[in-house]
This record gives C-alpha cells, sequence and structure tokens, in this order.
C-alpha cells in the first residue's frame, strides 16, 4: 500500500490546504492515525421487523426488506470490537471541507480502516467487507481483525444486515449488542496536525530533501540516479553535517555515531561511510594516477569545492552502471571495475561496492 507519512512532517511545495485538495481531486484517501485511547467496535444492524418475527423463508425476507419503512428501521444485534487498527480512512470531501470551515472536525464512526499486518505492512477494510469474512474461511485478514472465532448462526440476519464502525474509548471491555451501544460512542478531534497521507500520492508536491542539495557540493547526485542505491542517505547526511560551504567542523566519531544511529550500518561499514562523507580525510585514494582513471577519462574528482572528498568516487560508479557514455559502452565498463582501480584500501573498496549496489525495490 506504500509509505504512510504525517503531513505536517513533510516539507511541501504548496499549502497543506492546497495538498488535500489535490487528494480530493486526485480520489486518493486521506487518513488519521489511530488514536492510543480508542477501540474500533464493528456493530451489525437488521430491519426491527426481520429481528422481530425471525423470518426464515429467503424469498419472503427479500421482499420484506424492499420496503422503506424497515429499511430505514435499523437495530443492532451484534457488535464486535476489532484489532490491529493502524490508520482511519476519512472522506476526503469532508476534511477538506471541514478544515477549510473551522480548523477541525471531529468524528465518532467511520467506514474504512487501514489495519496492521504480521510483516508490518497493511491492508484496508471497510464496513461493505465485513460480511464476507463471515462468509469465508479462517483467513489471515480475519484473524488480525480479531474476528476469527466469531460466527452467525442467521444466515437470514447476515443477508440483510449493514455494519457500522464506532470509536469508543479503550477504558470500555464491553458494550451490549442493541441499540444503547452507541451510548457509548466517543468523539475524536481532527485538524491539520491529524492527516496522514500516502507517500506516493503527493510526491510530486513534496519538496525533496536531494534537491536542496547544490549542484557543485560533493554530495550531489544527479536526479536520474537517485533512489537507487544507499548514496541517498548518506548524500544527505554530509550535506546537513558539513553545510553548503562544508566548513563545519564534525569529529569523524560523531559523524560515524550519526551514520549508524540514522543508517543502522555495522562498525566498519560506518567507518568507510564516514570516510567517504568527510570533506578532507586522512587517508585519500590515489586518484591522477590510477589505471581507473585513465581508463575511463576520469583524470580527477569531479569537484572543485572540496577535491579530497571521496563521495563523488561513489557518485561517478554508479552513474557508470545505469548512464554510461558511448565510450564506457563499448570498453564495457562497470561502476565496481572503476572503484577497483581507485587505489581504495580492501575494505574501503567492500564497502564502496556495497553502497553502489541497487537497493531493492520490493
Amino acid at each position: 500500500m506504500g509509505e504512510i507519512e504525517k503531513l505536517s512532517d513533510l516539507k511541501l511545495k504548496c499549502t497543506k490546504e492546497d495538498v488535500l485538495s489535490y487528494l480530493v481531486h486526485e480520489q486518493k484517501p486521506i487518513l488519521v492515525k489511530f488514536p492510543p485511547n480508542k477501540n474500533i467496535w464493528c456493530v451489525l444492524k437488521a430491519p426491527n421487523k426481520l429481528l422481530d418475527i425471525k423470518y426464515k423463508v429467503y424469498r419472503s425476507v427479500k421482499e420484506k426488506i424492499r420496503d422503506s419503512e424497515v429499511e430505514n428501521s435499523l437495530s443492532i444485534f451484534k457488535v464486535i470490537k476489532l484489532e490491529n487498527i493502524a490508520y482511519i480512512e476519512l472522506d476526503s470531501h469532508i476534511v477538506v471541507n471541514s478544515l477549510a470551515r473551522d480548523g477541525n472536525f471531529f468524528i465518532e464512526d467511520c467506514e474504512l480502516l487501514v489495519v496492521y499486518k504480521d510483516d508490518g505492512s497493511f491492508f484496508k477494510f471497510g464496513v461493505a467487507a465485513v460480511k464476507s469474512l463471515f462468509k469465508n474461511n479462517l483467513n489471515g485478514n480475519k484473524k488480525k481483525l480479531n474476528i476469527f472465532e466469531i460466527d452467525l448462526d442467521d444466515p437470514i440476519l447476515l443477508f440483510a444486515s449493514v455494519s457500522e464502525f464506532l470509536l469508543v474509548n479503550k477504558s470500555v471491555v464491553s458494550i451490549p449488542a442493541n441499540n444503547s451501544a452507541l451510548d457509548y460512542l466517543s468523539s475524536v478531534e481532527i485538524n491539520y496536525d491529524s492527516i496522514f497521507v500516502y507517500y506516493s500520492d503527493i510526491k510530486s508536491l513534496v519538496v525533496e530533501e536531494l534537491d536542496q542539495i547544490p549542484i557543485d557540493s560533493p554530495y550531489f547526485i544527479s536526479p536520474y540516479l537517485r533512489d537507487l542505491t544507499e548514496l541517498d542517505s548518506l548524500a544527505l547526511i554530509g550535506h546537513r553535517i558539513f553545510g553548503e560551504d562544508l566548513s563545519e567542523c564534525v569529529k569523524t566519531k560523531d559523524l560515524q555515531k550519526i551514520i549508524e544511529n540514522e543508517l543502522g550500518f555495522s562498525n566498519s561499514k560506518t567507518e568507510s561511510a564516514a570516510f567517504f562523507l568527510i570533506p578532507n580525510p586522512r587517508q585519500n585514494a590515489k586518484i591522477a594516477q590510477t589505471e581507473s582513471c585513465e581508463k575511463y577519462n576520469y583524470s580527477e574528482i569531479p569537484n572543485d569545492l572540496v577535491p579530497k572528498c571521496q563521495f563523488p568516487y561513489l557518485v561517478e560508479a554508479v552513474r557508470i552502471d545505469h548512464s554510461p557514455t558511448a565510450h564506457e559502452k563499448k570498453l564495457k565498463c562497470s561502476g565496481r571495475e572503476f572503484l577497483c582501480g581507485a587505489g581504495f584500501s580492501d575494505e574501503k573498496l567492500g564497502h564502496a561496492l556495497m553502497f553502489i549496489k541497487e537497493i531493492s525495490k520490493n
């Protein structure tokens, strides 16, 4: 389903109001995070007349519930507490109109939920799908929602039922299976700071952090080389730590700690990452006389600001792999060969090859 982000945490090219309007226009979902102090209870309702006289004939039921008076007179006959709710999907038109008018609004029921799965992903579950879960055999979604042991004995009631999702305070451990269940409703306030979205839906409206790195920076990565390797994450750290003019002084150990905390690298990989990010590392690769530079017509690191910084080597290796020149194609060049001839130590070379390896998109 994609990565979910809090709207107010994103740096946007336009206002939050414009983003929400865009989502409405594109018919994309708008979410709120499920509040930890609430539970979702699913209530099933059926026509009062059906509940009173317990129709047994399927055809008769179909005829009777077409009566508008019967359809508009429903009572709750089943309540189920749902589990593992991650987000609530809102009616996008209500969100935009209510926030534009009042800046906030309240909800106490909903129609569509986003539920956690064991692997950390999500699935959607709406009121329209409730019946299908009772009809189907045991499945993973049913189990995650905590209704895998619940069945309805009367298929006629299920056929005639409608479902609602109600927000109820977490302190409530049980509610009656009748209309008094509505007395337990609890509202949740929604404002701009509550809104979550699928990042892929608004990616074009978000200011990419990599776009903030100037082209003359050693950490600059061309747009067509982004989202391919671990270099994106390293470039952001390098640019953030050393600043626009690379005059910031940071101890190597402090930089290594930042890399370890943010990227979770091993100790040795963290040391190599710091080596490639530091503007002026103590041990530089030999660059002007290497076999690699002669073969690739690459006589110096392409950066005038801090010519000793080794990070452009990694970027150049990715470029060779993904956008080689005609000369490089003819020689069947590769980023790996380029780095192997650049004079790095075996450990640094091993990690450099890991940094330029294409990341999985799964």
